[in-house]
């Protein structure tokens, strides 16, 4: 028989100021969060964000609306910081498939798989749409 075990996990950090910050996660400033890559996966990792698993769409948006909230609000003498931060939201999908040998000794093979899907924003990437006037204009404007 084959057994298929899913499990599904979101990551939400936004990069503002030569800082990383969890969005998802409880704020606690004195937290490092690290960029690298898992050396037996190869996934991308934050170390130390918060990786919130997902059980249901009612949890997915509860961790929507929190990294929503928790982006960057302040001004500095160039407008708004959210204009020139980035961020990646992080979803990742494991799942375990198991399968029982038929042989006497009952012994399970087991076989992991993980898969990311990136989700980025890039510094005023709302204002690609924008011709050179609008863009004067907004930044005129805050």
């Amino acid at each position: 028989t084959t057994r298929l075990v899913f499990s599904i996990s979101m990551q939400w950090i936004e990069i503002a100021q030569d800082q990383i910050f969890d969005l998802i996660g409880p704020s606690d400033a004195s937290r490092t969060i690290s960029i690298s890559r898992a050396p037996e996966t190869g996934a991308l990792v934050a170390t130390g964000a918060t990786m919130a698993p997902i059980r249901d769409f009612a949890s997915f948006q509860e961790m929507f609306v929190r990294g929503q909230s928790n982006h960057t609000q302040a001004h500095d003498d160039f407008g708004p910081l959210k204009d020139r931060a980035a961020s990646l939201l992080v979803l990742s999908l494991d799942w375990q498939k198991a399968d029982s040998r038929s042989d006497r000794s009952g012994a399970e093979k087991t076989t992991r798989f993980t898969n990311q899907f990136f989700l980025g924003t890039l510094p005023a990437s709302d204002k690609l749409a924008m011709d050179r006037n609008e863009i004067l204009e907004a930044w005129s404007a805050s």
